[in-house]
């Protein structure tokens, strides 16, 4: 259904307004409804709207189904990659590497320079005592 529904819900906000407050406008706000549906009825225009909404929630859903497959999928693989290549926690040490050699640490410190290469270097320069 293609019908601009912005102005249909002014439209109707309008009439149902005038209506309850038994305004002079009442007339001419059913007319401009009337107008604006043309040869639809009120009640033709909710039921397509109402099936158009159903239509909606059948199309959210299939796209629900999809995302929980997709997310079962996803696990799946997750499972067979951690299978595959076990997680190493950084403290043990990989094959090949051995780490911080400053500090003996299996870490790289984030690629940052290991903090006793920092307090090394500045107590050769001297400057280990300066605050």
């Amino acid at each position: 259904m293609t019908i601009d529904k912005q102005k249909l819900q002014k439209l109707l906000w309008a009439e149902a307004a005038s209506f309850r407050a038994d305004c002079a406008d009442w007339k001419r706000n059913t007319e401009a409804l009337d107008g604006f549906l043309g040869d639809k009825t009120v009640g033709e225009v909710a039921l397509e709207l109402l099936a158009e909404n159903d239509e909606l929630k059948n199309v959210c859903a299939a796209y629900g189904r999809v995302n929980t497959a997709l997310l079962a999928e996803n696990d799946a693989l997750r499972k067979e990659r951690d299978a595959r290549h076990p997680f190493k926690p950084f403290h043990e040490p990989s094959i090949g590497y051995t780490g911080c050699v400053i500090c003996g640490m299996y870490t790289d410190h984030g690629g940052l320079p290991c903090p006793k290469t920092r307090a090394t270097a500045d107590a050769a320069m001297g400057k280990g005592e300066q605050s």
